[in-house]
């Protein structure tokens, strides 16, 4: 298996993904890369989830192809291989997914999965906790603290190990104005994209505007346009157009 010291781009190909004979992703192409963050811009409904859950290596397609730098990787046989890769991945859930134990313990949890030395573990966490304001409830369970503290909670677990992909699904689909504009501003300031493919999906097109350098429309299950956000004021595609004014409904 090759090693990646470095992920500059993510491509999904032809990708088909069907659940009990009905199709829910066909002929899906994405090309994703380094130069900021990468927006997945879609109605309810439209398969932004089980993409990025494609990108996260948790579910495999029925057809199509998977690769990193340009090299296909959804072929691997060895479990312990496709286990390194998703290693590489940090992947956030739109609801927060906690196990029963405290914060600290659910935050340290990529740390113990990528070897990390138990003083190391301490520190790295510390250091997190005191950033995200979340210190005092370290050994609380995370279901006892409010949403805003379990979304922070989540994606301090998400980046801690920092993964050279970063897959962020409907990150402040449940915020308050106040943590949604904290999240922004994490975003653009902390974030390091030159070491770190970023993806977000979303349904709201003015935080997409607000902080995407790159966006994809998923549209009943396919990519039917990307570019620069910039393309949010002028689009090609009939079907982007009639979404962006309200008009295309499900």
């Amino acid at each position: 298996m090759k090693e990646f010291s470095s992920i500059n781009s993510i491509q999904l190909e032809s990708i088909e993904l069907s659940f009990n004979g009905v199709i829910i992703l066909s002929n899906l192409n994405l090309k994703l890369d380094k130069t900021g963050i990468n927006c997945i811009l879609g109605p309810n409904g439209s398969g932004k989830t089980l993409t990025n859950k494609i990108l996260s290596l948790l579910i495999k397609p029925n057809k199509g192809r998977i690769s990193w730098n340009g090299i296909q990787i959804d072929d691997q046989k060895d479990i312990n291989d496709l286990v390194h890769l998703r290693r590489k991945i940090g992947y956030m859930s739109q609801k927060p997914l906690f196990l029963k134990k405290s914060l600290r313990e659910n935050v340290e949890l990529p740390l113990i999965f990528r070897g990390y030395t138990k003083e190391k573990r301490r520190l790295i966490v510390d250091e997190g906790l005191k950033e995200f304001n979340l210190l005092e409830f370290q050994n609380r369970s995370p279901q006892k603290l409010s949403l805003g503290e379990q979304q922070r909670a989540s994606f301090l677990r998400t980046i801690i190990s920092d993964p050279q992909i970063l897959i962020l699904d409907e990150p402040t689909s449940s915020l308050d104005p106040a943590n949604t504009l904290w999240f922004e501003d994490y975003m653009k300031n902390n974030i390091d994209y030159k070491t770190q493919l970023v993806v977000i999906t979303s349904h709201d097109q003015f935080q997409v505007k607000r902080i995407a350098h790159n966006i994809s429309f998923i549209i009943r299950g396919t990519v039917v346009e990307s570019g620069l956000v910039d393309k949010m004021a002028n689009p090609d595609n009939s079907q982007v157009k009639k979404y962006l004014s309200g008009e295309l409904r499900f």
